[in-house]
């Protein structure tokens, strides 16, 4: 999946750093991420949601 290009890295460390919290639930973080960056549409949070949940296995590969 190609990386949208105004998507941040302050925005996949937020989520990150939700998804460890636990305080995430899939049916909110669209709506926790539109107010945590009001800037961005609802088409750019979807687009964000989908790159990061395509490549959360690959960031937080385990060496074994």
């Amino acid at each position: 999946m190609k990386r949208p290009e105004y998507l941040k890295d302050d925005y996949v460390i937020f989520l990150d750093e939700l998804m460890a919290s636990g305080q995430m639930t899939s049916f909110k973080v669209s709506q926790i991420l539109m107010h945590r960056f009001p800037l961005l549409s609802y088409e750019e949070v979807n687009n964000i949601l989908a790159y990061w949940i395509y490549t959360y296995n690959d960031r937080h590969r385990v060496e074994e």
